[in-house]
């Protein structure tokens, strides 16, 4: 499986940070003490002592309290014991933005590089933190460097957030089904051209089941690509779907769909839920390329499985996707800039990256191999995997994601719908998807205005 994923960077000046007192784009802290005058033996500020709550909002899915508390909530508490967390399960802009209407707090948004637009920008919650960063003397280089060129990107040079951990498209595939039909398993360093001739042996009909050779999440497959290719130009802020390498890529996914016994579906294209319930429930699907996150499915407990990195193209061999990493960032209207940055630091540090890979996370420190020897090792599911698989040799650069190429993939996933279905060629579908992309555009800058 592959691991978790994606980053963050620049720098202001120590005057900008003492100056500064909220607003999106500041690069300052700001606090409901005051900033210390204090330094450690670095010449950083002293750790902050005074005791707050910190409301921490989950930006990005359906964690319970419960779950926060164990994997996150509890270690902050332990190293900070001034600090009480509050945490509030937010999955949506809307409720993100009752939050503000109401006048409740939020200091900590976490959200993933493709949930930042909805959880962070659209409610306007962005906050600089590269004054922090030179304050408290931040090392990034110690993080995976993609997910620095993402917070590049998406905060226009500056940093918004720290990375905490990292998740990739990842190979999972189940053995019982490749030792019924005695089929060699998938390994590492394959390319999308063998992972075809592998879905094909493995599409086929056996004592009326339809076995499936080989499934994917198109959504994720896509955004996160291993060409890098966005779906927006953003010199041209027009759709990338006409170019060359954004033909390459359609035609080496969609070809998999076209297979006997493997056939798309409306299902196929955006109804990754469906494609999980075949692989994981049902268990007709031989191979999935998904999350690697998706360890965690309960189901897996009940099959004979395992994980190999996503093929690769022939000219760029082990590279992988781009990485899709927890961001934890620093909500503008937080009242404690400091203590919420010494917060998010620790949570990029080698003791609770430990703390995490032991529960399955994948780090997002470079240098990792020691953490890496004990990912998933307090769990029954991973333990005798190929938990390595999780990271690849090297992520993809990362491409931007906004709220620009949120609103030209309904054209694309139902180019890909109609390519799947022999409903249309690929030329004529991506063509199509140009136009209604660039459509889609010309509206979202009208809203703007």
């Amino acid at each position: 499986m592959k691991r978790k994923l994606m980053a963050s960077l620049t720098l202001l000046s120590l005057s900008a940070v003492l100056a500064a007192c909220g607003g999106n784009n500041g690069g300052g802290a700001a606090s409901g003490s005051g900033p210390d005058k204090a330094k450690d033996a670095s010449g950083a500020p002293a750790p902050r002592k005074d005791p707050v709550e910190l409301s921490i909002v989950n930006g990005m899915s359906n964690m319970t309290e419960e779950q926060f508390m164990d994997e996150y909530g509890k270690k902050i508490m332990e190293k900070f014991p001034h600090v009480k967390v509050k945490y509030v399960m937010n999955n949506t802009s809307k409720l993100i933005q009752d939050r503000i209407t109401s006048g409740e707090p939020i200091d900590i948004v976490f959200a993933s590089s493709g949930l930042t637009d909805q959880s962070l920008l659209t409610p306007a919650l962005q906050f600089d933190i590269s004054g922090l960063i030179k304050t408290y003397q931040y090392d990034l280089s110690k993080l995976e460097p993609t997910t620095i060129d993402f917070q590049k990107m998406i905060a226009n040079g500056g940093i918004y957030g720290l990375p905490v951990n990292t998740n990739t498209v990842a190979l999972f595939y189940n053995k019982d089904i490749f030792d019924k039909f005695g089929v060699p398993y998938p390994k590492e360093g394959m390319t999308w051209d063998d992972m075809y001739d592998l879905a094909k042996k493995l599409s086929r009909q056996d004592g009326g089941v339809q076995y499936r050779g080989f499934l994917m999440s198109f959504p994720h497959v896509f955004r996160l690509n291993q060409l890098s290719v966005p779906f927006v130009d953003p010199k041209t802020n027009k759709p990338t779907f006409d170019t060359d390498a954004f033909k390459r890529l359609t035609e080496t996914f969609t070809k998999f769909f076209t297979i006997p016994g493997n056939e798309g579906t409306t299902a196929t294209v955006q109804g990754l839920s469906t494609q999980r319930n075949l692989f994981y429930k049902e268990k007709t699907a031989a191979m999935i390329a998904d999350l690697g996150g998706a360890y965690t499915n309960p189901l897996l407990k009940d099959m004979n499985w395992d994980i190999v990195q996503l093929p690769s193209f022939k000219d760029k061999m082990g590279l992988g996707t781009q990485t899709y990493p927890t961001y934890y960032y620093i909500s503008s209207s937080s009242k404690y800039k400091e203590q919420s940055f010494e917060i998010i630091s620790y949570l990029t540090t080698e003791e609770f990256q430990t703390y995490q890979a032991r529960k399955g996370y994948a780090p997002i420190v470079k240098n990792n191999a020691e953490i890496m020897k004990v990912v998933g090792q307090d769990t029954d599911v991973l333990k005798g995997k190929n938990v390595k698989a999780l990271l690849p040799e090297k992520f993809a650069s990362p491409v931007m994601l906004s709220q620009q190429s949120s609103a030209v993939e309904t054209a694309l996933w139902k180019a890909l719908e109609n390519i799947v279905q022999n409903k249309s060629d690929m030329n004529t579908a991506l063509r199509e998807a140009m136009e209604a992309g660039d459509k889609a555009l010309k509206e979202l800058e009208a809203k703007k205005k």
